[in-house]
């Protein structure tokens, strides 16, 4: 089930779907990541930062990440969900850093990366 739903993701990002699909998605940001378009002017000393996903592609991205979220919502809980996202979040970032702006590559890496943790389950 969830494998089929991974591989429908990737059919709308082989196909240019999720420009169109996330148009209304909110950034996406929790468990200690934040995706954004520009880097916020934040001085949380308390909680201390996120680790910011900062791309033009911050909504494609969100849209992504929540899709994920819902697909592994039996798995997550409060102990799991910070080495879940910031797995993505590191490949987002590794992609970015390797790629540039690349949407397609960005995406295709982070989805890559929830298969793989869905494959160590």
């Amino acid at each position: 089930m969830k494998q089929t739903k991974l591989n429908e993701l990737s059919e709308l990002i082989k196909n240019n779907e999720v420009t169109k699909l996330s148009k209304r998605a909110p950034l996406f940001g929790g468990a200690d990541i934040s995706i954004v378009s520009k880097i916020p002017n934040i001085n949380n000393d308390f909680y201390g930062s996120p680790q910011f996903i900062i791309t033009k592609y911050s909504k494609e991205l969100s849209w992504l990440v929540y899709q994920l979220k819902d697909i592994f919502y039996d798995e997550l809980d409060y102990m799991n969900k910070y080495p879940f996202y910031g797995r993505l979040a590191e490949r987002a970032n590794k992609s970015i850093e390797l790629n540039g702006e690349n949407l397609n590559k960005m995406l295709t890496d982070v989805l890559d990366e929830a298969k793989e943790m869905n494959k160590e389950n």
